[in-house]
């Protein structure tokens, strides 16, 4: 009697343990992988993701102004046109040391004739108010320093806040 060669690959045992084998050997992969880029590359990940949401964002193109014609005089009236704003801003619920911030942002964008003429506006409509001599006395116009520090604590106070207005 002849006996058949018994083959391993035809053998059922053979075939689970080779499929136990991969499986195991893929996800060991993928946790090898999954490590390296949530532990080992940690860092790179985080500055991607502040980059994308506290990034510079660049408003490419200027457009035109928009002209309508005036049917009764025939003459071009200009409706829209493009202001161009130089604009800041920042969410309070992501400043952990509002001073600090404060303290570097102030002296860059307080303009100290425009608090002036803000200041000017204040000391006119309290005139148009007042009621007597003596109330005309007590208004006065603001020095230089207090109107930074009221700015300054006017800015304190809107970052300071933990709510978004």
């Amino acid at each position: 009697m002849s006996r058949k060669k018994h083959s391993r690959i035809n053998d059922p045992e053979f075939k689970i343990m080779i499929l136990k084998i991969v499986t195991l050997f893929l996800g060991g992969v993928i946790i090898v992988r999954l490590f390296y880029l949530q532990v080992i590359q940690n860092e790179y990940y985080q500055a991607k993701a502040a980059k994308e949401h506290f990034g510079y964002t660049e408003l490419p193109a200027r457009r035109g102004e928009i002209f309508i014609k005036d049917y009764a005089s025939d003459e071009m009236v200009r409706v829209a046109t493009n202001v161009t704003l130089d604009t800041l801003f920042a969410d309070p619920k992501n400043i952990k040391n509002p001073k600090l911030i404060a303290d570097r942002i102030v002296p860059m964008i307080f303009n100290q004739e425009e608090q002036r003429a803000k200041d000017d506006e204040r000391v006119a409509e309290e005139h148009k108010r007042a009621q007597t001599q003596e109330d005309i006395d007590t208004i006065k116009p603001l020095t230089d320093e207090e109107l930074y520090r009221q700015y300054y604590d006017d800015v304190l106070m809107k970052i300071s806040q933990q709510v978004r207005p």
